[in-house]
């Protein structure tokens, strides 16, 4: 049987040695028809940084609102073990999940939520998770770009540097220098940064659902990604974009996201109109098929609000 091609470790593998990937991890919004067959450094992959990832209040908040279950199908939840009740300095448990907010009292073995009379306010760290955002996107890029490419992207990218930031152990490992360029925000893009704010808003204009955006400039491919509206970052590397890239110029790149269990691919700018709408009309994303698109796009340019 033929050999698969895994992009995480750059190796050929047998089929009893492979298992399949979801380039976007179901827990935050894939779907089995977003995937590639790899080997099962993926699991490494899944508890180094997906599973870290759960705990990032902003995803988790997101992934509470999705309803996003993972392979587990358990509720999504998020859960602090230990957090300070500012007036009475008691330590509490707090556990968010879909319309629940938990607040258990370990030493009086109560719920503190059921106790009347009280009002509780609990301090929750939130711990930045940028690295493992950076490695979320390095394994992104190089799992969608051999899902969409294959052995051209093998052939014609640096998917070495992905790679590199995919195994790393800190971002301190990588100098002012090094090839690949990150955006992994903290919490907001800097709102001089119009290019920044404009991938930010699409990634919250479809709403909770995931997505993945290519942009082609200069010699590089420069990709980003969105899990259930929130704007994880973007990445970018080396390329022969020649090689591989066959969409009009007048796209400025694609567009892929995740539509009632299947993904789905337009042009970039395409999602760049759709999402003006969205903002014109203060709504998400309310395709019911994918060609609903290209009627939208046709009304809306016949209207005269969008340039032709």
């Amino acid at each position: 049987m033929a050999a698969i091609y895994c992009p995480y470790i750059d190796e050929e593998i047998g089929p009893d040695d492979s298992t399949q990937d979801h380039i976007i991890a179901k827990s935050f919004g894939g779907v089995d028809a977003l995937s590639i067959p790899s080997s099962f450094a993926n699991l490494k992959i899944g508890s180094e940084i997906e599973g870290r990832l759960c705990q990032d209040f902003f995803l988790a908040h997101a992934r509470i609102g999705a309803d996003a279950r993972g392979n587990s199908g358990l509720t999504p939840k998020y859960v602090v073990k230990s957090a300070p009740e500012t007036k009475s300095e008691k330590i509490l448990r707090v556990e968010f999940s879909p319309h629940t907010l938990g607040l258990w009292d370990p030493i009086a073995k109560t719920n503190a939520v059921d106790v009347t009379g009280f009002r509780y306010t609990v301090e929750v760290q939130q711990q930045r998770f940028i690295h493992e955002r950076a490695r979320m996107l390095a394994k992104i890029a190089l799992g969608y770009s051999t899902y969409r490419w294959g052995s051209g992207f093998r052939a014609h990218a640096a998917h070495a540097d992905l790679r590199k930031v995919l195994w790393s152990q800190s971002l301190k490992e990588f100098d002012p220098g090094f090839a690949v360029t990150l955006d992994v925000p903290l919490f907001r893009i800097v709102r001089g940064d119009t290019r920044a704010s404009a991938i930010e808003g699409l990634c919250k204009s479809v709403g909770r659902r995931s997505c993945i955006g290519v942009m082609p400039q200069n010699g590089r491919l420069n990709i980003f990604a969105g899990l259930l509206g929130q704007y994880i970052g973007s990445i970018g590397f080396d390329c022969d974009v020649d090689g591989i890239w066959e969409e009009p110029e007048n796209n400025y790149g694609s567009f892929l996201f995740i539509w009632e269990d299947l993904p789905v691919a337009i042009g970039l700018r395409e999602a760049f109109e759709r999402m003006l709408y969205c903002i014109r009309n203060r709504s998400h994303w309310q395709l019911h098929k994918p060609s609903d698109l290209a009627q939208f796009v046709a009304a809306a340019r016949s209207g005269g609000w969008i340039d032709r």
